[in-house]
């Protein structure tokens, strides 16, 4: 595949040799963008569902070593291996790129230009699961500080947010994959104490 400046290889590499970006490569920055376990599971779906997407847009590598730092993708790698994948398709980049060009590749994969016309995908899109899809419509409730709690019904809930980065979202979602196949349940199980500490 031939760019104006430069070429990408398209290739499907082994996930072994495929690396999150955690800013390993001096002058670029971790990969910027979080995600939920929820996210992951949708996209986790979709792949399932869609696969031609994937192929048609894979994971954006850069040579490091004789490994590979996902510059673009690092949710679809985060997806994939929670699937049990073995390989993915990758557009490798040339060892020579700039870091400059690098992060606006990183940025520019990550962003969304344009805006979804919501009354339009209401009215003429029904019945499409959007949030599954990754869509969120209706997204204008108000930002809310921590001096100011979000008010919401008393269901007897409370809700809470565990922020981890992608390496260790890997890490937690497999130790709770051994639990329980539902890592919402293994985690309920161990603060519970439900799960034993190894002994028989």
């Amino acid at each position: 595949m031939e760019n104006d400046n430069f070429n990408i290889i398209m290739k499907k590499l082994p996930l072994s040799l495929i690396d999150i970006n955690d800013g390993q490569v001096e002058g670029l920055p971790r990969n910027p963008r979080t995600w939920t376990y929820t996210e992951i599971e949708n996209l986790k779906k979709s792949i399932e569902e869609t696969p031609e997407l994937l192929e048609a847009r894979g994971i954006i590598v850069y040579p490091y070593g004789e490994r590979f730092v996902a510059i673009g993708g690092n949710m679809r790698l985060t997806a994939l291996r929670s699937l049990g994948r073995e390989n993915a398709p990758c557009l490798v980049l040339p060892a020579d790129l700039t870091i400059d060009k690098l992060k606006e590749i990183a940025i520019k994969d990550n962003g969304s230009f344009g805006q979804w016309d919501e009354q339009l995908l209401v009215e003429d899109w029904s019945g499409i699961p959007f949030e599954e899809w990754g869509i969120t419509l209706y997204d204008d409730e108000p930002e809310v500080t921590e001096d100011e709690p979000k008010k919401k019904e008393d269901d007897g809930k409370t809700d809470f947010k565990i922020v981890l980065e992608a390496r260790e979202f890997d890490f937690v979602n497999q130790r709770l994959r051994e639990i329980n196949d539902v890592p919402e349940q293994a985690f309920l199980q161990l603060i519970r104490g439900e799960v034993g500490n190894g002994e028989e």
